[in-house]
């Protein structure tokens, strides 16, 4: 398996960032102990590029694009709770681990149109195809109820929203696919059958 500073500039392409943006967000989640990091230095020491810990930097990424922000806004983020309980796509509690699971889960990752987030209220919606229908179903995390704070400051000004499509998703689910088959790693572009 390989560490997540290896796969920096794969997920990187996905997320419009450097590789070495993706790299300085990992280290602020390690250093803050959302990510884990086992002890050593030098090749096969490091944070691994698991489910888990894709799924954090990407989620850092929709967050926030403030490095200060990222620690908080992270955690914040990951731990939204879908609303009517759990997520239909997914059967989750939290956002983090319906993303973990739509990474292990191919058939499931096949089905999603993106994922969107709300940087102004910190919620998000996970949308997909439901082969019945016409229209995409979406499910949301982390809307309401709202403090008095969030609705004013969601009433006035500047709203922005982050948002990851259906193909970088899939294709980062290759990526992890492979990689924990020992598989070697291919650009993205050689994955556009996948869509």
């Amino acid at each position: 398996m390989i560490g997540l500073k290896t796969y920096a500039p794969f997920l990187a392409l996905h997320l419009s960032l450097s590789a070495d943006a993706v790299y300085e967000r990992q280290r602020l989640l390690v250093r803050s102990g959302y990510l884990n990091a086992p002890p050593g230095r030098g090749p096969g020491s490091g944070v691994r590029a698991t489910d888990d810990t894709v799924s954090k930097i990407i989620l850092s990424a929709l967050a926030t694009d403030t490095l200060a922000d990222v620690d908080e806004k992270t955690k914040s983020l990951a731990a939204k709770k879908p609303e009517n309980g759990h997520c239909f796509l997914t059967g989750n509690l939290k956002l983090l681990d319906a993303l973990i699971y739509l990474f292990q889960t191919p058939d499931k990752m096949k089905r999603v149109r993106g994922l969107s987030v709300d940087r102004t209220r910190l919620s998000a919606e996970l949308s997909w195809d439901e082969r019945h229908r016409k229209m995409p179903l979406s499910h949301h995390f982390g809307f309401g109820p709202f403090t008095k704070e969030e609705v004013e400051n969601s009433r006035f000004g500047l709203s922005t929203t982050a948002s990851i499509s259906e193909w970088s998703l899939r294709c980062i689910a290759e990526d992890l696919k492979d990689i924990s088959n020992g598989v070697t790693l291919v650009p993205a572009v050689t994955r556009l059958p996948l869509l």
